[in-house]
């Protein structure tokens, strides 16, 4: 029998939560009063997994625009955190604002991939590059930038965390 999809939420929002020192929200989601999954003082994040390894990660906009109005109304940044289905930290990726991030030192680059309005889908050799290139950010845009909140990055969780600490 198959384990529930909550199952391998729990194991992802408590991996980052650990590898951060940041706290899982208890019952997020459960009611408007307890937004999303993981939070830190001055962060707000949204944990999205996979039940199955995958060779892509796949950030969805009705994701990041839910994660942003929730970090505004707590007065927080918002981070949606997605895997390829492992659960593991090194396949982790963060989509950020990046106009609220000093990423000093940071290398930008940038993706041939048209803007989508429904998801950013990033390939096993673009999330490689992301993995071994130190520092590195992505830049990314949804179609609708005015309601994706400007300019966005994804990061590696391990660049996320000497960034943010």
């Amino acid at each position: 029998m198959s384990k529930p999809t909550k199952y391998y939420s729990d194991i992802q929002e408590n991996m980052i939560a650990d590898y951060l020192n940041w706290h899982t929200v208890v019952g997020s989601g459960a009611t408007a009063t307890k937004p999303g999954d993981i939070q830190s003082d001055q962060w707000l994040g949204e944990c999205k997994t996979h039940t199955k390894k995958m060779d892509k990660i796949v950030f969805r906009f009705d994701h990041w625009v839910k994660i942003r109005k929730e970090a505004q109304s707590k007065f927080k940044y918002p981070v949606l955190f997605t895997d390829n289905g492992t659960q593991k930290a090194e396949c982790t990726f963060c989509l950020i604002d990046l106009d609220v991030c000093s990423l000093v030192g940071a290398i930008f680059i940038s993706t041939d991939d048209k803007p989508s309005v429904s998801s950013i889908t990033l390939n096993k050799s673009v999330l490689s590059h992301l993995m071994t290139m130190p520092f590195s950010v992505l830049e990314v845009k949804f179609q609708n930038t005015d309601l994706a909140g400007g300019n966005l990055g994804v990061i590696s969780l391990d660049n996320f965390r000497r960034y943010i600490i």
